[in-house]
């Protein structure tokens, strides 16, 4: 049986609550992780700051083609690529924390964003509500809050000489804390998230990203938990194109890793990343075996074509058919890899 999906897809970045400019937030390609893209740069504009005025419009012509009444129609002058071009007036966006010395001072960036959404399929609900295989948007014919995402962050200075320090903190709160959870750290042992806030489980908050950040723009380091380095999907909303995620998103990769993470650039087409960690979504292993992970980025010289290989090799649980006794100690290597263009 075929089941029809429909989804209403609600993601709005609150440049009204958060200090830096939540309309101009980009992402990291080698982390996966949001980044502020202004903040000093966020001043409005003179109160006396005028559009430039529109050039008069030519004479009509004693007999015009239609294209020249076409032309002259929009207020152009000999048409070409520069026509009709439009001019928008100039926007002030008003932030919470505006004024706030401390976060200027210390270059401190906050940013946000809301994503919700509801789904249904042909009205055929489970008696529990469950939307599964699905991940994330996991509840039919019932509305979700998926994500009120903040993330804290001081980034490095874009200096490839002197060296500099920073951290990104990312707290996540809705029904997508469920997903990016590391054993020891927001989850159980046993995998069940722990700081959830209703009966039901399904709203909570977790912590997916907490780390110290120093180097240069060429070099750097990274030491704590982070996103994962593999695939084309992530957990960050701003960073999807769809609202639903792919299997290999939800069930071949992990969401996070603890460990030390190394970015060399040597120049603008290649980006290096190797690290360490404790392997899947776990924040304390308890085998005692390293994971490593690591990632190659080509970059086009003219930047509109990317290409990304991601690996991850690290001593995990055997689960479903390949440990039918139910071990929990049951281990073997686990390699994934990723590539994308």
């Amino acid at each position: 049986m075929v089941r029809k999906s429909a989804y209403l897809w609600i993601l709005s970045p609150l440049a009204l609550l958060w200090p830096a400019s939540a309309v101009a937030v980009g992402q990291d390609v080698t982390s996966s992780s949001p980044v502020a893209m202004s903040y000093a740069g966020d001043t409005p504009p003179a109160p006396d700051a005028k559009a430039p005025e529109a050039p008069a419009a030519p004479a009509p012509a004693a007999a015009p083609a239609p294209a020249a009444d076409a032309a002259a129609s929009c207020g152009c002058n000999g048409g070409g690529d520069d026509c009709c071009k439009l001019t928008c007036p100039d926007q002030t966006v008003k932030h919470l924390f505006e004024n706030n010395c401390w976060l200027k001072c210390h270059d401190v960036t906050v940013t946000g964003w809301i994503e919700a959404g509801y789904a249904t399929h042909d009205g055929q609900r489970n008696p529990d509500g469950f939307n599964g295989p699905d991940g994330f948007n996991d509840r039919d014919d019932e509305f979700q809050m998926n994500q009120f995402y903040t993330v804290i962050q001081k980034a490095l200075k874009d200096n490839d000489c002197c060296w500099d320090w920073g951290y990104d903190v990312d707290l996540l709160y809705g029904t997508d804390y469920r997903y990016p959870v590391e054993k020891g750290l927001d989850a159980n042992d046993n995998g069940i998230p722990r700081w959830n806030s209703d009966p039901r489980k399904f709203y909570g908050l977790s912590m997916p990203q907490a780390y110290l950040q120093f180097g240069t723009s060429k070099l750097s380091y990274k030491v704590g938990h982070w996103y994962t380095l593999l695939g084309n999907e992530v957990v960050p909303a701003i960073g999807n194109v769809f609202y639903s995620h792919t299997y290999t998103f939800l069930y071949a990769y992990p969401f996070t890793h603890t460990g030390v993470l190394a970015t060399f650039t040597p120049n603008d087409q290649l980006t290096i990343v190797n690290g360490i960690d404790e392997g899947w979504d776990t924040f304390n292993d308890t085998d005692e075996n390293v994971g490593y992970t690591g990632q190659l980025v080509f970059t086009a010289k003219d930047k509109h074509t990317t290409l990304t290989y991601s690996w991850q090799y690290s001593n995990e649980p055997i689960v479903s058919g390949g440990n039918p006794g139910g071990d929990p100690n049951a281990r073997e290597g686990r390699f994934v890899q990723s590539i994308v263009l």
